[in-house]
Protein backbone atom coordinates (compact mmCIF):
# COMPACT_ATOMS: atom_id res chain seq x y z
CA UNK A 1 0.00 0.00 0.00
CA UNK A 2 2.87 2.35 0.81
CA UNK A 3 4.50 1.72 -2.56
CA UNK A 4 1.20 2.51 -4.32
CA UNK A 5 0.91 5.81 -2.42
CA UNK A 6 4.42 6.78 -3.57
CA UNK A 7 3.58 6.26 -7.25
CA UNK A 8 2.96 9.22 -9.56
CA UNK A 9 -0.62 10.35 -10.19
CA UNK A 10 -0.23 9.16 -13.80
CA UNK A 11 0.70 5.64 -12.70
CA UNK A 12 -2.10 5.59 -10.12
CA UNK A 13 -4.73 6.60 -12.66
CA UNK A 14 -3.57 4.02 -15.20
CA UNK A 15 -3.33 1.29 -12.56
CA UNK A 16 -6.77 2.07 -11.12
CA UNK A 17 -8.33 2.16 -14.60
CA UNK A 18 -6.68 -1.11 -15.58
CA UNK A 19 -7.63 -2.73 -12.27
CA UNK A 20 -11.25 -1.60 -12.50
CA UNK A 21 -11.70 -2.66 -16.11
CA UNK A 22 -9.96 -6.00 -15.47
CA UNK A 23 -12.20 -6.79 -12.49
CA UNK A 24 -15.31 -5.94 -14.52
CA UNK A 25 -14.10 -8.03 -17.47
CA UNK A 26 -13.24 -10.98 -15.23
CA UNK A 27 -16.67 -10.87 -13.59
CA UNK A 28 -18.31 -10.61 -16.98
CA UNK A 29 -16.16 -13.49 -18.28
CA UNK A 30 -17.02 -15.69 -15.31
CA UNK A 31 -20.71 -14.94 -15.81
CA UNK A 32 -20.43 -15.72 -19.53
CA UNK A 33 -18.61 -19.01 -18.93
CA UNK A 34 -21.14 -19.99 -16.26
CA UNK A 35 -24.05 -19.24 -18.60
CA UNK A 36 -22.56 -21.21 -21.47
CA UNK A 37 -21.74 -24.16 -19.19
CA UNK A 38 -25.36 -24.28 -18.05
CA UNK A 39 -26.48 -24.24 -21.68
CA UNK A 40 -23.99 -27.01 -22.59
CA UNK A 41 -25.23 -29.14 -19.69
CA UNK A 42 -28.80 -28.61 -20.82
CA UNK A 43 -27.90 -29.54 -24.41
CA UNK A 44 -26.05 -32.64 -23.27
CA UNK A 45 -29.03 -33.74 -21.19
CA UNK A 46 -31.45 -33.01 -24.06
CA UNK A 47 -29.37 -34.86 -26.64
CA UNK A 48 -28.89 -37.88 -24.38
CA UNK A 49 -32.63 -37.90 -23.58
CA UNK A 50 -33.46 -37.89 -27.30
CA UNK A 51 -31.05 -40.77 -27.86
CA UNK A 52 -32.61 -42.70 -24.95
CA UNK A 53 -36.11 -42.17 -26.44
CA UNK A 54 -34.93 -43.52 -29.80
CA UNK A 55 -33.37 -46.59 -28.14
CA UNK A 56 -36.54 -47.12 -26.09
CA UNK A 57 -38.77 -46.96 -29.17
CA UNK A 58 -36.57 -49.45 -31.03
CA UNK A 59 -36.57 -51.80 -28.00
CA UNK A 60 -40.34 -52.26 -27.63
CA UNK A 61 -40.43 -55.34 -29.88
CA UNK A 62 -37.56 -57.01 -28.03
CA UNK A 63 -39.22 -56.41 -24.70
CA UNK A 64 -42.61 -57.51 -25.95
CA UNK A 65 -41.27 -60.82 -27.33
CA UNK A 66 -38.72 -61.18 -24.51
CA UNK A 67 -35.77 -61.23 -26.90
CA UNK A 68 -32.66 -59.96 -25.05
CA UNK A 69 -30.49 -60.57 -28.09
CA UNK A 70 -32.62 -58.20 -30.15
CA UNK A 71 -32.29 -55.66 -27.32
CA UNK A 72 -28.50 -55.93 -27.41
CA UNK A 73 -28.55 -55.39 -31.16
CA UNK A 74 -30.59 -52.26 -30.59
CA UNK A 75 -28.11 -51.04 -27.96
CA UNK A 76 -25.21 -51.87 -30.30
CA UNK A 77 -26.26 -48.88 -32.39
CA UNK A 78 -24.79 -46.73 -29.59
CA UNK A 79 -21.31 -47.61 -30.88
CA UNK A 80 -21.82 -44.74 -33.30
CA UNK A 81 -21.76 -42.40 -30.32
CA UNK A 82 -18.19 -42.46 -28.91
CA UNK A 83 -19.12 -40.50 -25.78
CA UNK A 84 -21.57 -43.21 -24.61
CA UNK A 85 -19.75 -45.30 -22.00
CA UNK A 86 -22.43 -47.88 -21.23
CA UNK A 87 -26.15 -48.56 -21.59
CA UNK A 88 -28.78 -51.03 -20.45
CA UNK A 89 -32.43 -51.99 -20.90
CA UNK A 90 -34.49 -52.98 -17.88
CA UNK A 91 -37.77 -54.89 -17.81
CA UNK A 92 -40.71 -53.31 -16.11
CA UNK A 93 -39.90 -55.53 -13.11
CA UNK A 94 -36.49 -53.87 -12.88
CA UNK A 95 -34.42 -56.77 -14.17
CA UNK A 96 -31.54 -56.11 -16.54
CA UNK A 97 -32.73 -57.17 -19.99
CA UNK A 98 -29.83 -56.17 -22.27
CA UNK A 99 -26.55 -54.24 -21.85
CA UNK A 100 -24.04 -52.31 -23.90
CA UNK A 101 -20.47 -51.60 -22.85
CA UNK A 102 -18.38 -49.00 -24.68
CA UNK A 103 -14.62 -48.94 -25.10
CA UNK A 104 -14.15 -46.48 -22.22
CA UNK A 105 -16.22 -48.47 -19.69
CA UNK A 106 -14.53 -49.97 -16.69
CA UNK A 107 -13.84 -53.68 -16.67
CA UNK A 108 -16.62 -55.69 -15.10
CA UNK A 109 -19.25 -53.05 -15.68
CA UNK A 110 -22.53 -53.75 -13.89
CA UNK A 111 -25.64 -51.67 -14.59
CA UNK A 112 -26.79 -49.74 -11.54
CA UNK A 113 -30.06 -50.50 -9.78
CA UNK A 114 -33.13 -49.30 -11.68
CA UNK A 115 -34.22 -45.74 -10.93
CA UNK A 116 -37.16 -43.76 -12.10
CA UNK A 117 -37.06 -41.11 -14.78
CA UNK A 118 -33.99 -38.93 -13.95
CA UNK A 119 -30.82 -37.33 -15.28
CA UNK A 120 -27.79 -36.66 -13.04
CA UNK A 121 -24.30 -35.25 -13.54
CA UNK A 122 -21.68 -37.12 -11.59
CA UNK A 123 -17.96 -36.44 -11.35
CA UNK A 124 -17.02 -37.70 -14.80
CA UNK A 125 -20.30 -38.81 -16.35
CA UNK A 126 -23.90 -37.96 -17.17
CA UNK A 127 -26.37 -40.69 -16.09
CA UNK A 128 -29.86 -40.86 -17.54
CA UNK A 129 -32.86 -43.19 -16.99
CA UNK A 130 -35.86 -42.99 -19.39
CA UNK A 131 -39.00 -45.17 -19.34
CA UNK A 132 -40.04 -47.20 -22.44
CA UNK A 133 -43.73 -46.88 -23.32
CA UNK A 134 -45.94 -49.04 -25.53
CA UNK A 135 -49.44 -47.63 -25.96
CA UNK A 136 -49.02 -45.44 -22.87
CA UNK A 137 -47.93 -48.45 -20.83
CA UNK A 138 -44.44 -48.59 -19.32
CA UNK A 139 -42.82 -51.83 -20.42
CA UNK A 140 -39.22 -51.10 -19.39
CA UNK A 141 -36.49 -48.50 -18.84
CA UNK A 142 -33.44 -47.34 -20.81
CA UNK A 143 -30.21 -46.46 -18.94
CA UNK A 144 -27.42 -44.53 -20.70
CA UNK A 145 -24.11 -43.31 -19.20
CA UNK A 146 -22.17 -40.70 -21.20
CA UNK A 147 -18.78 -39.07 -20.52
CA UNK A 148 -18.40 -35.29 -20.12
CA UNK A 149 -15.77 -34.71 -22.77
CA UNK A 150 -18.08 -32.30 -24.62
CA UNK A 151 -18.58 -30.35 -21.39
CA UNK A 152 -14.85 -30.23 -20.64
CA UNK A 153 -14.07 -29.25 -24.21
CA UNK A 154 -16.62 -26.44 -23.99
CA UNK A 155 -15.07 -25.26 -20.69
CA UNK A 156 -11.61 -25.12 -22.29
CA UNK A 157 -12.84 -23.30 -25.36
CA UNK A 158 -14.89 -20.74 -23.43
CA UNK A 159 -12.04 -20.19 -20.97
CA UNK A 160 -9.48 -19.60 -23.72
CA UNK A 161 -11.80 -17.27 -25.59
CA UNK A 162 -12.76 -15.39 -22.43
CA UNK A 163 -9.16 -15.02 -21.21
CA UNK A 164 -8.08 -13.85 -24.65
CA UNK A 165 -10.88 -11.28 -24.70
CA UNK A 166 -10.03 -10.11 -21.16
CA UNK A 167 -6.32 -9.68 -22.02
CA UNK A 168 -7.12 -7.90 -25.27
CA UNK A 169 -9.72 -5.67 -23.61
CA UNK A 170 -7.33 -4.90 -20.74
CA UNK A 171 -4.63 -3.94 -23.24
CA UNK A 172 -7.08 -1.65 -25.03
CA UNK A 173 -8.16 -0.21 -21.65
CA UNK A 174 -4.50 0.43 -20.79
CA UNK A 175 -3.94 2.23 -24.08
CA UNK A 176 -7.05 4.33 -23.59
CA UNK A 177 -6.14 5.04 -19.94
CA UNK A 178 -2.64 6.16 -20.97
CA UNK A 179 -4.26 8.80 -23.17
CA UNK A 180 -7.28 9.80 -21.12
CA UNK A 181 -5.38 10.04 -17.81
CA UNK A 182 -3.62 13.11 -19.20
CA UNK A 183 -6.81 15.08 -18.69
CA UNK A 184 -6.27 14.68 -14.91
CA UNK A 185 -2.54 14.01 -14.51
CA UNK A 186 -1.11 16.75 -16.73
CA UNK A 187 -2.67 19.68 -14.80
CA UNK A 188 -1.54 18.10 -11.52
CA UNK A 189 1.98 17.43 -12.85
CA UNK A 190 2.15 21.00 -14.12
CA UNK A 191 1.08 22.27 -10.70
CA UNK A 192 3.73 20.11 -8.98
CA UNK A 193 6.47 21.36 -11.34
CA UNK A 194 5.38 24.94 -10.75
CA UNK A 195 5.48 24.48 -6.97
CA UNK A 196 8.94 22.84 -7.25
CA UNK A 197 10.25 25.70 -9.39
CA UNK A 198 8.93 28.26 -6.92
CA UNK A 199 10.51 26.37 -4.00
CA UNK A 200 13.90 26.01 -5.73
CA UNK A 201 14.14 29.54 -7.12
CA UNK A 202 12.19 31.35 -4.40
CA UNK A 203 10.49 33.20 -7.25
CA UNK A 204 6.90 33.97 -6.30
CA UNK A 205 6.16 35.62 -9.65
CA UNK A 206 5.77 32.20 -11.31
CA UNK A 207 2.18 31.13 -11.92
CA UNK A 208 0.56 27.81 -12.77
CA UNK A 209 -1.41 27.58 -16.02
CA UNK A 210 -5.12 26.98 -15.48
CA UNK A 211 -6.97 24.42 -17.65
CA UNK A 212 -10.74 24.67 -17.35
CA UNK A 213 -13.05 25.43 -14.47
CA UNK A 214 -13.39 21.96 -12.93
CA UNK A 215 -12.01 21.00 -9.50
CA UNK A 216 -8.43 20.93 -10.85
CA UNK A 217 -8.91 24.31 -12.48
CA UNK A 218 -10.23 25.72 -9.21
CA UNK A 219 -7.25 24.18 -7.39
CA UNK A 220 -4.82 25.91 -9.76
CA UNK A 221 -6.76 29.16 -9.39
CA UNK A 222 -6.56 28.91 -5.59
CA UNK A 223 -2.83 28.12 -5.83
CA UNK A 224 -2.21 31.21 -7.96
CA UNK A 225 -4.25 33.38 -5.60
CA UNK A 226 -2.19 32.06 -2.69
CA UNK A 227 0.98 33.00 -4.61
CA UNK A 228 -0.40 36.51 -5.10
CA UNK A 229 -0.79 36.85 -1.33
CA UNK A 230 2.70 35.40 -0.67
CA UNK A 231 4.28 37.64 -3.29
CA UNK A 232 2.61 40.70 -1.79
CA UNK A 233 3.69 39.75 1.72
CA UNK A 234 7.22 38.95 0.58
CA UNK A 235 7.52 42.35 -1.06
CA UNK A 236 6.22 43.99 2.10
CA UNK A 237 8.62 41.90 4.22
CA UNK A 238 11.57 42.84 2.01
CA UNK A 239 10.63 46.51 2.25
CA UNK A 240 10.34 46.35 6.03
CA UNK A 241 13.58 44.33 6.27
CA UNK A 242 15.42 46.98 4.29
CA UNK A 243 13.89 49.67 6.49
CA UNK A 244 14.86 47.74 9.63
CA UNK A 245 18.41 47.21 8.37
CA UNK A 246 18.71 50.89 7.56
CA UNK A 247 17.31 51.81 10.97
CA UNK A 248 19.75 49.40 12.63
CA UNK A 249 22.62 50.91 10.66
CA UNK A 250 21.62 54.44 11.65
CA UNK A 251 21.20 53.32 15.27
CA UNK A 252 24.61 51.65 15.30
CA UNK A 253 26.24 54.73 13.80
CA UNK A 254 24.43 56.94 16.29
CA UNK A 255 25.42 54.74 19.24
CA UNK A 256 29.00 54.58 18.00
CA UNK A 257 29.21 58.35 17.57
CA UNK A 258 27.56 59.04 20.92
CA UNK A 259 29.84 56.51 22.64
CA UNK A 260 32.91 58.16 21.18
CA UNK A 261 31.60 61.58 22.21
CA UNK A 262 30.90 60.32 25.73
CA UNK A 263 34.29 58.67 26.16
CA UNK A 264 36.19 61.90 25.52
CA UNK A 265 34.66 63.94 28.40
CA UNK A 266 34.57 60.84 30.62
CA UNK A 267 38.28 60.30 30.15
CA UNK A 268 38.86 63.97 30.92
CA UNK A 269 36.72 63.75 34.09
CA UNK A 270 38.56 60.60 35.20
CA UNK A 271 41.91 62.18 34.42
CA UNK A 272 41.22 65.35 36.41
CA UNK A 273 39.70 63.30 39.22
CA UNK A 274 42.86 61.16 39.37
CA UNK A 275 44.99 64.29 39.53
CA UNK A 276 42.87 65.55 42.43
CA UNK A 277 43.23 62.24 44.28
CA UNK A 278 46.97 62.35 43.68
CA UNK A 279 46.94 65.90 45.23
CA UNK A 280 48.53 67.43 42.14
CA UNK A 281 46.41 70.56 42.71
CA UNK A 282 46.92 70.65 46.43
CA UNK A 283 46.19 68.65 49.54
CA UNK A 284 42.95 66.70 49.74
CA UNK A 285 41.37 65.94 53.09
CA UNK A 286 40.07 62.52 54.06
CA UNK A 287 36.50 63.83 53.93
CA UNK A 288 37.13 64.96 50.34
CA UNK A 289 38.74 61.70 49.20
CA UNK A 290 35.54 59.70 49.74
CA UNK A 291 33.44 61.69 47.26
CA UNK A 292 36.31 61.84 44.76
CA UNK A 293 36.76 58.06 44.93
CA UNK A 294 32.99 57.69 44.39
CA UNK A 295 33.28 59.92 41.31
CA UNK A 296 36.16 57.80 40.04
CA UNK A 297 34.27 54.55 40.67
CA UNK A 298 31.08 55.71 38.97
CA UNK A 299 33.04 57.18 36.09
CA UNK A 300 34.72 53.80 35.60
CA UNK A 301 31.32 52.08 35.60
CA UNK A 302 29.98 54.58 33.10
CA UNK A 303 33.05 54.15 30.89
CA UNK A 304 32.57 50.37 31.02
CA UNK A 305 28.95 50.83 29.97
CA UNK A 306 29.97 53.12 27.11
CA UNK A 307 32.58 50.60 25.97
CA UNK A 308 30.00 47.79 26.08
CA UNK A 309 27.52 49.83 24.03
CA UNK A 310 30.29 50.65 21.56
CA UNK A 311 31.31 46.98 21.30
CA UNK A 312 27.71 45.95 20.74
CA UNK A 313 27.30 48.57 18.01
CA UNK A 314 30.48 47.44 16.29
CA UNK A 315 29.42 43.79 16.37
CA UNK A 316 25.96 44.56 14.99
CA UNK A 317 27.40 46.72 12.22
CA UNK A 318 29.91 44.01 11.27
CA UNK A 319 32.88 46.26 12.01
CA UNK A 320 34.31 44.16 14.84
CA UNK A 321 37.61 42.67 13.57
CA UNK A 322 38.78 39.18 14.48
CA UNK A 323 42.51 38.76 15.09
CA UNK A 324 43.38 35.09 14.57
CA UNK A 325 46.32 33.69 16.51
CA UNK A 326 47.32 30.58 18.42
CA UNK A 327 45.66 30.69 21.84
CA UNK A 328 46.71 28.67 24.89
CA UNK A 329 43.22 28.55 26.31
CA UNK A 330 44.34 27.14 29.70
CA UNK A 331 46.89 29.89 30.20
CA UNK A 332 44.35 32.51 29.11
CA UNK A 333 41.85 31.29 31.74
CA UNK A 334 44.50 31.34 34.48
CA UNK A 335 45.53 34.89 33.54
CA UNK A 336 41.90 36.02 33.53
CA UNK A 337 41.27 34.47 36.96
CA UNK A 338 44.42 36.06 38.34
CA UNK A 339 43.37 39.50 37.10
CA UNK A 340 39.92 39.12 38.65
CA UNK A 341 41.10 37.67 41.98
CA UNK A 342 40.49 40.94 43.90
CA UNK A 343 36.86 40.82 42.72
CA UNK A 344 36.50 37.26 44.07
CA UNK A 345 38.18 38.17 47.34
CA UNK A 346 35.93 41.18 47.80
CA UNK A 347 32.89 38.84 48.08
CA UNK A 348 34.82 35.96 49.72
CA UNK A 349 34.02 33.56 46.87
CA UNK A 350 36.11 30.48 46.08
CA UNK A 351 37.21 29.87 42.49
CA UNK A 352 38.21 26.42 41.26
CA UNK A 353 39.57 25.66 37.83
CA UNK A 354 39.40 21.96 36.89
CA UNK A 355 41.40 20.88 33.88
CA UNK A 356 40.56 17.19 33.42
CA UNK A 357 42.84 16.50 30.43
CA UNK A 358 45.50 18.29 28.40
CA UNK A 359 43.98 20.40 25.66
CA UNK A 360 45.38 21.42 22.30
CA UNK A 361 45.88 25.07 21.41
CA UNK A 362 43.11 26.71 19.42
CA UNK A 363 43.30 29.32 16.68
CA UNK A 364 40.99 32.19 17.47
CA UNK A 365 40.92 35.75 18.91
CA UNK A 366 42.40 35.70 22.42
CA UNK A 367 41.16 39.21 23.32
CA UNK A 368 37.58 38.35 22.50
CA UNK A 369 37.79 35.02 24.35
CA UNK A 370 39.12 36.91 27.37
CA UNK A 371 36.27 39.41 27.13
CA UNK A 372 33.79 36.51 27.03
CA UNK A 373 35.39 34.98 30.14
CA UNK A 374 35.48 38.30 31.98
CA UNK A 375 31.82 39.01 31.22
CA UNK A 376 30.68 35.53 32.31
CA UNK A 377 32.82 35.56 35.46
CA UNK A 378 31.70 39.11 36.33
CA UNK A 379 28.09 38.01 35.85
CA UNK A 380 28.70 34.99 38.12
CA UNK A 381 30.31 37.16 40.83
CA UNK A 382 27.53 39.74 40.60
CA UNK A 383 24.73 37.24 41.26
CA UNK A 384 26.57 35.02 43.78
CA UNK A 385 26.39 36.06 47.43
CA UNK A 386 28.12 33.02 48.93
CA UNK A 387 29.80 29.87 47.74
CA UNK A 388 31.91 30.17 44.65
CA UNK A 389 32.60 29.51 41.00
CA UNK A 390 33.83 26.39 39.22
CA UNK A 391 35.47 26.45 35.80
CA UNK A 392 35.97 23.28 33.77
CA UNK A 393 37.32 22.54 30.30
CA UNK A 394 36.80 19.48 28.11
CA UNK A 395 37.87 18.59 24.59
CA UNK A 396 35.08 17.90 22.10
CA UNK A 397 36.79 16.22 19.13
CA UNK A 398 33.38 15.04 17.91
CA UNK A 399 32.44 18.70 17.39
CA UNK A 400 35.95 19.85 16.50
CA UNK A 401 36.57 22.16 19.46
CA UNK A 402 36.61 22.68 23.23
CA UNK A 403 33.97 23.49 25.83
CA UNK A 404 34.40 25.84 28.79
CA UNK A 405 31.81 25.71 31.57
CA UNK A 406 31.42 28.32 34.30
CA UNK A 407 29.24 27.20 37.20
CA UNK A 408 28.19 29.46 40.08
CA UNK A 409 26.16 29.06 43.26
CA UNK A 410 24.23 32.27 42.74
CA UNK A 411 20.53 33.09 42.59
CA UNK A 412 19.90 31.17 39.36
CA UNK A 413 17.38 31.98 36.65
CA UNK A 414 13.70 31.14 36.47
CA UNK A 415 12.83 28.69 33.67
CA UNK A 416 10.62 31.20 31.87
CA UNK A 417 13.52 33.69 31.76
CA UNK A 418 16.20 31.37 30.35
CA UNK A 419 15.35 32.11 26.72
CA UNK A 420 15.61 35.88 27.30
CA UNK A 421 18.82 36.34 29.29
CA UNK A 422 20.96 36.92 26.18
CA UNK A 423 18.65 39.68 24.90
CA UNK A 424 20.03 43.21 24.83
CA UNK A 425 19.14 45.31 27.93
CA UNK A 426 17.19 42.39 29.43
CA UNK A 427 16.85 42.18 33.21
CA UNK A 428 15.10 39.39 35.03
CA UNK A 429 13.14 41.87 37.16
CA UNK A 430 13.40 45.38 38.51
CA UNK A 431 14.40 44.24 41.98
CA UNK A 432 17.41 42.40 40.56
CA UNK A 433 18.46 45.54 38.74
CA UNK A 434 18.28 47.61 41.93
CA UNK A 435 20.11 45.02 44.05
CA UNK A 436 22.78 43.81 41.64
CA UNK A 437 23.11 46.70 39.17
CA UNK A 438 23.87 46.49 35.46
CA UNK A 439 21.86 47.31 32.34
CA UNK A 440 21.77 43.87 30.65
CA UNK A 441 24.51 44.18 28.04
CA UNK A 442 27.14 41.72 29.33
CA UNK A 443 25.47 38.49 28.26
CA UNK A 444 24.26 40.01 24.99
CA UNK A 445 27.88 40.87 24.14
CA UNK A 446 28.95 37.35 25.18
CA UNK A 447 26.43 35.79 22.80
CA UNK A 448 27.43 38.05 19.88
CA UNK A 449 31.17 37.54 20.46
CA UNK A 450 30.77 33.75 20.63
CA UNK A 451 28.74 33.82 17.43
CA UNK A 452 31.45 36.01 15.86
CA UNK A 453 34.04 33.36 16.81
CA UNK A 454 31.83 30.63 15.24
CA UNK A 455 31.05 29.11 18.65
CA UNK A 456 27.97 28.28 20.70
CA UNK A 457 26.70 29.09 24.17
CA UNK A 458 24.06 27.42 26.32
CA UNK A 459 22.87 27.89 29.87
CA UNK A 460 21.41 25.57 32.48
CA UNK A 461 20.01 26.94 35.70
CA UNK A 462 18.07 26.07 38.84
CA UNK A 463 16.37 29.00 40.41
CA UNK A 464 17.85 29.61 43.87
CA UNK A 465 20.76 27.18 43.34
CA UNK A 466 22.91 28.62 40.57
CA UNK A 467 23.65 28.62 36.85
CA UNK A 468 26.08 26.95 34.45
CA UNK A 469 27.15 28.68 31.24
CA UNK A 470 28.84 26.43 28.68
CA UNK A 471 30.83 27.94 25.82
CA UNK A 472 31.92 25.94 22.80
CA UNK A 473 34.78 27.24 20.64
CA UNK A 474 36.11 25.52 17.50
CA UNK A 475 39.76 24.45 17.29
CA UNK A 476 40.26 26.71 14.32
CA UNK A 477 38.38 29.83 13.26
CA UNK A 478 37.41 29.44 9.60
CA UNK A 479 37.55 32.61 7.54
CA UNK A 480 34.31 32.71 5.55
CA UNK A 481 34.34 33.45 1.83
CA UNK A 482 33.80 37.13 1.17
CA UNK A 483 34.69 38.11 4.73
CA UNK A 484 36.81 41.18 5.33
CA UNK A 485 38.03 40.09 8.78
Amino acid sequence: MRRFQDQSIKSKLMLLTLLTSSIVLILAGVASITYHLIKVRQNLTYNLSTLADVIGTNSTAALTFNDPKAGEETLAALAAYPHVIAAAIYTKEGQVFSTYVGNDAKDGFQPPPLQKNLSRFERNALILFRPIFLKDESIGTVYIQSDLEDLYSAIRQYTIVTVTLIVAASFVALLLASRFQRVVSEPISHLVKTAKAISDRKDYTIRAEQHGQDELGLLVQGFNEMLDVIQSREAELKRKTIEAQEASRIKSEFVSNVSHELRTPLNAIMGYNSLLLEEVYGAVSESQKGPLEGVQRNANDLLKLVNEVLDLARIESGKMPVEIQEVDIVLLIKETLSGMQPLFDQKSLYVRFNQVEPLPAIYSDSDKIKQILVNLLSNAVKFTKKGGIRIAMTARPDKGGVEISIQDTGIGVKPEELSKIFNTFHQVDASATREFGGVGLGLAIVKDLIYLLQGEVRVESQYGKGSTFTVYLPYRFELKKGSNL
